[in-house]
């Protein structure tokens, strides 16, 4: 089993050793070429390359100022991380197991006032999601305060446990960080900060590191320096707290090699604006353009773009808060909003992992078939069913009653006609998964096929062996009766050294 790592699952800004010997090589050769430049002229490209000082005009784009609605003035800015939700699937098969180690996590924690105090009612209650056979249903299940203090000071506080109704026999587990004041400094400080222009080296897939006079150049705005900042900043917080979670769960998608999917829930009071400067700023801390928008709500939802093969489905909303006296919907939405996307964003992981092991068991199957190898094939087969098991099971069963496709005609986005991204994505998401599903069927199809093929093309080289040694047999049957004078020791030697090539072949 592969084991998931930091480098494995955030590796999007990481540069393989090779990269940092090209840069030292660039820095070298561009000191002797503008060094020797009096006997060897620079070339217009090598100017080009060489000069940097148009990158000053490249800054990163300001922090938008606030709005208090109350005082009917601009303030300053406020961006606060509330919540990040991490999703995982449990089989309802082993729920007894979740609910021991659940219990574990709350003794080993401490206990929050508001949260359950695990009753043989609370319980009961877990037991009986296990019975629901489809559509929505959801229990909270335990509020800690989580004992680490380091953890509790840098990252979250407070951690909430709740279960929800993904299909027939399977659940969603949600697990919800309150993120700390302190991390919430660190990122306004990532925002805000006046972040430079650079440049890095590139080079083309064919141009190894020692041939600096071959390279070309990547260059960088200050967005992009401060879009590295939040990435790194908010890498830590999700290692941190999924390694808190394996701590005392089993964590499913890490078993099958993928980082949990998580929604991040950000409170603002920076109000929509077409300025220029803004949208770039809000793009650089990962607010994407196909964003859907929601006036009840007075939250955008951001679809997130770029994530790594082991990363995730991620997404993020930045809600508003209440624009009009009395109006509550944006403050229950600024809470709930990620329970609409959690079915959606378990099941699509899902998908992506039985659409990623499909690719790696096609070779391997290709392989084995080339081999002409049943025994092998058949283990091949076992390999398959034991891995795409709770993939093809979750794909067979499936319908998208537990989709909460209510919500989604509140969303709208600029891409879409009268409609918005979230509904475009939840109304396809069950003809995805028949999709796949097939895509799974004509795998083991084939497999099945090809093992049979295989077995009867043994069988029958089998059965001819059998037929000419039943002749060899009746030869020397009636030459000993007819007393020629042969040698029957021999003879059956050949036999049987025949029969061993055979075998071997």
């Amino acid at each position: 089993m592969q084991i998931l790592t930091y480098k494995k699952v955030f590796s999007k800004y990481e540069r393989k050793f090779s990269h940092i010997l090209a840069r030292k090589t660039y820095s070298i050769y561009k000191k002797i070429r503008i060094g020797i430049e009096k006997w060897f002229p620079l070339k217009a490209f090598e100017k080009y390359h060489f000069e940097e000082h148009y990158l000053r005009s490249s800054k990163c784009s300001k922090f938008p100022t606030g709005y208090d609605e109350k005082l009917k003035k601009e303030v300053d800015g406020v961006i606060e991380l509330k919540y990040i939700d991490f999703f995982d699937y449990l089989p309802k098969e082993d729920i007894e197991d979740f609910k021991k180690r659940l219990r574990k996590f709350a003794l080993k924690n401490k206990h929050t006032l508001f949260s359950s105090f695990r009753t043989t009612e609370d319980d009961d209650r877990i037991t009986d999601m296990g019975r629901y056979s489809d559509g929505e249903a959801f229990a909270n299940l335990h509020t800690v305060e989580i004992g680490d203090d380091l953890f509790h000071k840098m990252f979250a506080p407070q951690v909430t446990i709740s279960i929800h109704n993904l299909s027939a026999s399977f659940l969603v587990l949600k697990y919800r960080f309150y993120i700390s004041d302190e991390f919430n400094e660190k990122l306004i400080t990532a925002y805000r900060a006046e972040y430079e222009s650079s440049s890095d080296v590139s080079r083309q897939y064919d141009t190894p590191w020692y041939k600096p006079w071959r390279f070309g150049k990547a260059y960088f705005t200050g967005d992009n320096e401060r879009t590295k900042a939040v990435y790194s900043l908010m890498a830590e917080l999700k290692w941190n707290a999924y390694k808190l979670v394996k701590k005392y769960f089993r964590v499913y998608f890490g078993n099958d090699n993928m980082f949990p999917p998580t929604f991040e829930t950000y409170h603002t009071n920076i109000r929509a604006s077409d300025n220029r400067d803004s949208r770039s700023f809000w793009e650089s801390i990962g607010l994407e353009y196909d964003t859907d928008y929601s006036i009840e709500y007075n939250a955008c939802v951001s679809w997130c773009r770029n994530t790594e093969k082991n990363e995730g489905i991620v997404l993020r909303a930045f809600c508003g808060g209440n624009y009009q006296k009395g109006d509550y919907l944006p403050e229950i939405a600024e809470y709930e909003i990620s329970n609409i996307y959690l079915v959606y964003m378990v099941a699509s992981t899902i998908r992506q992992i039985a659409e990623r092991d499909i690719a790696k068991w096609n070779i391997r199957i290709s392989n084995a078939i080339r081999r002409k190898k049943p025994f092998r094939l058949l283990a091949v087969r076992s390999q398959v069913d034991q891995k795409l098991y709770y993939c093809y099971r979750f794909m067979s069963e499936f319908s998208g009653e537990t989709l909460e496709t209510d919500d989604t005609t509140r969303f709208r986005n600029p891409l879409y006609k009268d409609t918005s991204k979230t509904k475009v994505c939840f109304d396809s998401m069950p003809s995805w998964i028949s999709e796949t599903k097939n895509q799974v069927d004509i795998l083991l199809n084939l497999l099945k096929n090809a093992t049979e093929i295989q077995a009867s093309k043994s069988n029958m080289w089998m059965q001819r062996q059998m037929v000419i040694i039943t002749i060899l047999s009746l030869i020397i049957t009636v030459i000993t009766l007819t007393n020629f004078k042969i040698d029957v020791p021999e003879v059956l030697k050949t036999i049987h050294d025949y029969c061993v090539q055979g075998m071997q072949k």
